[in-house]
């Protein structure tokens, strides 16, 4: 699993903070999915990568890969808060 963990707070190289909604391994590569902390509306999906001892996030911008682990990340999300709900 990758550095980032759930509810981490980042800042991008667009100088704006971020909040890590999730993480998740797929094959092989760790991803995350972030929300803007000042435009809610501004949700980006990154592979991480550990470059030296510092964290790498490279957006993802392949469309069949983005289909990919949109479901993915989607399946999660879904199953914790049905999780939380108790059911």
């Amino acid at each position: 699993m990758g550095q980032l963990q759930k509810n981490s707070i980042v800042k991008l190289t667009d100088q704006k903070l971020y909040l890590v909604l999730e993480t998740m391994t797929i094959n092989q590569t760790d991803y995350v999915y972030v929300i803007e902390k000042e435009n809610p509306m501004n949700l980006k999906f990154y592979k991480e990568q550990q470059v030296g001892n510092q964290i790498a996030l490279d957006l993802v911008e392949d469309k069949e890969e983005l289909d990919v682990i949109m479901k993915q990340f989607y399946q999660k999300m879904k199953e914790n808060i049905q999780k939380n709900n108790g059911n």
